[in-house]
């Protein structure tokens, strides 16, 4: 049941809860029924002491979360957004969420998004549940949302876009590929890349987080890697920022972390988040 889609969606709908929260997600947690909820704190609690007083269950609970699942969905969606704000602000007409999974954004936009047009791209069975739930939770879906469904490890997923009436390959458009570049090779990845880029203009960006070391980089470098920098330039973009887990939680967690030093937000070690861009002559670069 806890693939890694529905435990990114209840770690956020847990974070949304906290006094101090990160990122706002009030979609999230209606997505889960209680015993669903329970069940996944069960299984996070297995294996601790059952004697622990229940306010040590508590930040023991917290504790163990915010180091893993939560600090790296939080991740996501905190770097996502700030990009996406400066996408928009540079022109992005169009939001595509590949391997969307249960992410939220378009069932709370906010009023500068709702002129794009977004697309969520999962494979049919997370299509289907997502549905099911967003219709149990009484969550209506605006106009401005569209559905394509596609396995991102094959390919065809420019095609099944390109065809998609609601899609425009001209214009400027907003990419993000969430961590599914730790889910792939290197092959289908720049695959994937290669589609992307045949079906957005110059100036569009993509944003995705991955193992740096699958890419010859120490997670603790700043600077685009020469190895992940060339892999990306090979595939039409050139990195535009590059942030480590230090970074990330410096720009992102330190508020969180300060009214929460027992159980901060850690981000996962090891990763990288990266925001690039498509060359050409008009990009923004």
């Amino acid at each position: 049941m806890y693939n890694r889609y529905i435990a990114a969606a209840l770690a956020l709908a847990r974070h949304s809860r906290e006094r101090v929260k990160v990122v706002e997600d009030a979609v999230s947690r209606k997505y889960f029924t209680y015993e669903e909820v329970q069940d996944w704190y069960s299984s996070v609690m297995d294996g601790m002491p059952g004697n622990m007083p229940p306010h040590r269950k508590k930040e023991n609970f917290a504790r163990q979360i915010n180091r893993t699942v939560a600090g790296e969905a939080v991740s996501h969606v905190a770097f996502a957004l700030r990009s996406l704000k400066t996408a928009v602000v540079m022109g992005a007409k169009q939001y595509l969420l590949i391997d969307a999974g249960y992410d939220s954004f378009a069932y709370q936009q906010p009023d500068w998004a709702r002129k794009m047009e977004i697309f969520e791209i999962n494979p049919l069975d997370i299509a289907m549940d997502k549905q099911a739930r967003l219709t149990r939770a009484g969550i209506s879906v605006a106009g401005n949302v569209n559905y394509v469904f596609a396995d991102i490890n094959k390919p065809g997923l420019a095609a099944l876009l390109a065809g998609h009436p609601s899609f425009d390959r001209n214009r400027i458009s907003f990419v993000q590929l969430g961590d599914a570049p730790c889910h792939m090779d290197r092959e289908s990845f720049g695959r994937l890349l290669d589609e992307v880029a045949g079906i957005i203009p110059a100036g569009s960006s993509v944003i995705f987080s991955c193992r740096a070391a699958d890419y010859g980089a120490d997670a603790k470098m700043s600077a685009p890697c020469g190895e992940l920098d060339m892999f990306m330039s090979r595939h039409g973009f050139h990195i535009y920022e590059q942030i480590d887990p230090q970074q990330l939680e410096e720009q992102f967690f330190t508020l969180f972390n300060y009214a929460n030093i027992r159980t901060p937000l850690k981000a996962p070690e090891g990763m990288c988040w990266v925001l690039a861009v498509k060359k050409g002559e008009n990009a923004w670069l």
